[in-house]
């Protein structure tokens, strides 16, 4: 369900078992349903809680992992001009062309241009430190 921070059956059941808990020890009232309340409402909030962590955490991993998926491109088409234009990246990795400046300097701080060539003077330097 669209918007559901639920995501088991078993844990939406459990959440609903601590609600009529919640309302039957209410009703009760005895000496001991003011912490039986407090136990099945922190159990409530703890499970939901857990929900929406794993929803949002598990989410910008997959965002982060896609920027390494990029990165690797890149690092890996050095050579070839023709395959690192801002463009070509945005539609292999299904990103709009207009956010995809915006997506790369904020996780860098550099543009793709300057990423590319600060690699490159990279593989330069190093080319002539290690050449005899």
């Amino acid at each position: 369900m669209p918007g559901d921070i639920i995501p088991t059956v078993w844990e939406r059941e459990f959440i609903i078992q601590n609600i009529k808990s919640i309302y039957q020890e209410a009703n009760e009232n005895d000496g001991f349903s003011d912490a039986i309340i407090s136990g099945a409402l922190a159990s409530v909030l703890n499970v939901m809680a857990r929900s929406i962590e794993k929803k949002y955490v598990d989410s910008a991993n997959d965002r982060e992992e896609k920027f390494w998926e990029i990165l690797r491109y890149i690092n890996g088409h050095l050579h070839d001009n023709d395959q690192l234009k801002l463009t070509l990246i945005a539609d292999l990795f299904g990103i709009s062309k207009t956010y995809f400046s915006e997506y790369f300097k904020k996780h860098t701080g550099l543009t793709l241009a300057e990423n590319t060539m600060r690699a490159k003077l990279r593989i330069v330097q190093m080319n002539a430190i290690h050449t005899d």
